[in-house]
């Protein structure tokens, strides 16, 4: 068994759909991501006119 995990603990995320807008060009995306302690990982890294920051977040059902 693993170090990270203890006997009986359990790996908990989800999978998310997640709409990213960009503020800067209004670009949309839709991706998909782990939801682990609130925190959601896409692995988006920049917009196409290569914005890195300023992005509406959203989860989607």
């Amino acid at each position: 068994m693993s170090k990270e995990f203890q006997e009986g603990e359990r790996c908990l995320f989800l999978r998310v759909k997640v709409r990213i807008v960009c503020k800067q060009c209004g670009e949309t995306y839709i991706l998909r991501g782990n939801k682990e302690h609130g925190i959601i990982q896409t692995g988006f890294k920049q917009c196409l006119c290569s914005s890195v920051s300023g992005f509406e977040i959203e989860e989607r059902a």
